[in-house]
Formats: C-alpha cells, structure tokens, sequence
C-alpha cells in the first residue's frame, strides 16, 4: 500500500478489510475516512441462498438446504 501513496500521492484509494488491518492503513495513508458496515439478516439469507443454489443438483436436499440456512441465520442473531 505505501508504493501507492509514493507513486500517486493525491490517488485515492477505497479499502476494505477487517478491523486488525487498522493499523495497516494508518502507517501507509496520512489521512483515512473508516466507515463500519454491518450485513443485515436479510443480506445475509441473500448471500446464502445464492451460495446454496450455486452446488451441484445433488448436492442436498431441501431438507438440509433449509436446515442450514436455519442454523445459520440462528447463530447470526446470537452473536
């Protein structure tokens, strides 16, 4: 990251990772704008639904498709 910031000082640059990169980022860029985003409960049921329908024709049922998204969804809402 800091060779960008050498070669194009006025470049911007959107980021995103998880919170222990913090440091990272404030050692190579100067100035930083950190926005939290949290997925919602919908977001994630979409993302799993897309991600279940992408197995293969047998890979499971529809028993233990939605038994997964049911666990899922439940240990989401715990944390």
């Amino acid at each position: 990251m800091s060779e960008i910031v050498q070669v194009s000082p006025n470049a911007r640059v959107f980021l995103t990772g998880r919170p222990h990169i913090d440091d990272e980022i404030a050692r190579c860029f100067a100035e930083v704008i950190r926005m939290s985003l949290s997925p919602t409960n919908g977001d994630i049921k979409s993302y799993l639904e897309k991600r279940l329908s992408d197995t293969g024709p047998n890979a499971m049922d529809e028993e233990l498709r939605a038994d997964i998204m049911k666990t899922i969804l439940e240990k989401i809402s715990e944390v």
